[in-house]
């Protein structure tokens, strides 16, 4: 099983980095949770799916890259690098393009059931990201 699991986050990674949402389906349970704090809760796969397609419009270029994976039971949580350049807007970084690049770290811890991705927890650095646009100051 935690095989079929390691296969399965890797191949979702390389869907998302591709922007390949209808994959999503293959993933995810309709019924989908994604937590990100401090954000409101992402509810319904249909939601998440818009939430990612933002992403790729504020960062056209975004590649995920999975740095350490583990599995135990059911589930995964893997650490991932995100890298992309900052040429449009959406409601994920809504502020005019900055045109930088960027890299910023992200940590998924996922639960699964019936071969799919039921609940999502995202911790990722969310103030690196917004200090390398340029929308906050760096602390120094």
């Amino acid at each position: 099983m935690s095989e079929e699991i390691r296969t399965m986050i890797r191949q979702l990674v390389d869907d998302a980095s591709k922007g390949n949402w209808d994959a999503l389906d293959k993933y995810y349970a309709s019924d989908f949770v994604y937590h990100m704090p401090p954000f409101p809760d992402i509810r319904g796969l249909a939601v998440f799916k818009r939430f990612m397609a933002n992403q790729k419009t504020s960062l056209p270029d975004l590649e995920w890259t999975i740095d350490e994976m583990i599995v135990e039971g059911n589930i995964g949580v893997a650490r991932l690098t995100l890298r992309g350049t900052n040429t449009g807007q959406s409601k994920f970084l809504p502020f005019p393009p900055t045109g930088k690049k960027v890299a910023w770290s992200l940590c998924v811890v996922s639960h699964m059931a019936g071969g799919k991705v039921i609940e999502s927890w995202n911790y990722s650095d969310n103030l690196g990201l917004m200090q390398q646009l340029g929308i906050i100051p760096s602390m120094g």
